[in-house]
């Protein structure tokens, strides 16, 4: 009797087995792997940024919306951050679905990538990360257009110049429209430019503003905007300046993106340098 019982046990976990291994074989993933998520209740993120044309991949503005979570890439392009609690996100369980992380520069076409969580947690699977949250691939930035800023001269002799003359030229990397908001002169030509003097702090850079209004400019290959500030109206002290121009993209951004960033960021002002914009501007020199 007592073999019969243990043979007919031994038949049972059998069929239990043989079963379980085909209802495993059907299923399109493993409920059991380690590759989908640790199931930890804090997840970091983290990957790397390459612009095009070799820029400098530093100051990237991350941002993980549904989240605001958000951060700014290092000098080798790397960022990472780590998602709060399913209690602190989501009481009562963590959030499931798929989220949206942000890359952004003014100048730079906007990348996205989605991360999937299931109940709070990173599923590496389907965030094509891998076991510790690190993006598989680079993330590449486009470039949607080049801006280069600089003086007609590069050294002033400041007893003798009779004005200087700033040009901008704003250059559609692939052809696209491209629309930008900068201030402008109601007879033409460009109104603002900060110039900034190098090595001493903000307040002793200069808002130059000649009373223009904010406008907008479109084009699809090359845009040129110059501004010239005579000598009897601005006076520069003997130094080192940097052109910096001021402008910004117009284009569809998602909702609560500017916000994330700071407003502040694109405003006429010393904020203005923070905000993440690649351009090429050529120093010049003031001497007495």
């Amino acid at each position: 009797m007592e073999k019969k019982m243990k043979r007919n046990l031994k038949k049972m976990i059998w069929i239990f087995c043989s079963g379980l291994l085909v209802w495993l074989g059907g299923c399109t993933e493993n409920p059991f792997s380690d590759n989908i998520f640790s199931g930890t209740d804090g997840q970091s993120i983290a990957g790397v940024v390459h612009l095009e044309n070799s820029g400098d991949p530093s100051g990237v503005f991350v941002w993980l919306k549904d989240f605001n979570l958000k951060t700014y890439t290092d000098s080798n392009g790397k960022f990472s951050f780590n998602l709060p609690s399913k209690q602190q996100s989501h009481p009562g369980g963590g959030l499931t679905g798929y989220y949206t992380i942000y890359f952004y520069l003014e100048n730079y076409e906007l990348v996205a990538r989605q991360v999937y969580l299931f109940d709070g947690a990173v599923d590496y699977a389907k965030s094509d990360m891998d076991a510790k949250g690190f993006f598989k691939s680079v993330l590449e930035m486009p470039q949607l257009v080049a801006v280069n800023t600089f003086l007609d001269q590069r050294q002033i002799d400041d007893t003798e110049y009779p004005g200087l003359i700033f040009t901008a030229n704003f250059t559609s990397v692939h052809g696209k429209d491209i629309r930008i908001t900068t201030y402008l002169l109601r007879g033409g030509g460009w109104g603002r430019i900060i110039l900034l003097k190098n090595g001493n702090p903000a307040d002793s850079t200069k808002f130059i503003d000649l009373g223009a209004t904010l406008g907008s400019i479109h084009f699809s290959t090359r845009s040129s905007l110059s501004i010239r500030l005579p000598a009897t109206q601005w006076h520069f002290a003997a130094g080192s300046y940097t052109p910096v121009p001021y402008f910004f993209v117009e284009r569809d951004l998602p909702d609560g993106l500017i916000d994330a960033l700071g407003r502040e960021k694109r405003s006429f002002s010393k904020d203005f340098f923070n905000l993440p914009l690649r351009y090429d501007s050529t120093p010049f020199r003031i001497s007495n």
